[in-house]
């Protein structure tokens, strides 16, 4: 608390210019503007990063460093993604299909051993009801 004081009591005791308070706010804003550079680069940086790992993967003959190079295989990339986005969707639909066919076979299965057991169960039912009079 004391600090607080101490520095409002400088602040207020030194006379500031027009011209002080303009480079002051010049260097903040620079300041501001550095900042947002670097945290561009940095974002930039890491989608380059995480595209480089998704071309290492999609593609045998690995990444080059070189800028035109990246700008050149951006294209092949591009449909590699498409064709693995399609091969992925057809794998999606033949699965939701094979899910359905064991559905209805487990379903059929069900029914078809509920049916004989419910038989069984009615003539027991019977039979012990028959000896009980």
């Amino acid at each position: 608390m004391l600090q607080v004081f101490f520095i409002f009591y400088f602040f207020s005791s030194v006379k500031f210019t027009f011209q002080d308070i303009m480079l002051g706010s010049v260097l903040i804003l620079l300041f501001f503007l550095f900042s947002i550079l670097l945290l561009h680069l940095r974002i930039e940086r890491s989608i380059l990063r995480k595209l480089k790992g998704i071309y290492d993967d999609l593609s045998p003959s690995g990444f080059s460093e070189n800028r035109e190079a990246i700008e050149s295989d951006m294209e092949s990339l591009k449909e590699s993604l498409r064709q693995f986005a399609d091969d992925k969707k057809l794998e999606i639909e033949v699965l939701k299909d094979k899910e359905s066919h064991r559905k209805e076979f487990i379903g059929n299965i069900s029914h078809e051993l509920k049916t004989p057991l419910f038989t069984i169960q009615g003539l027991c039912f019977n039979a012990t009801r028959r000896r009980c009079k």
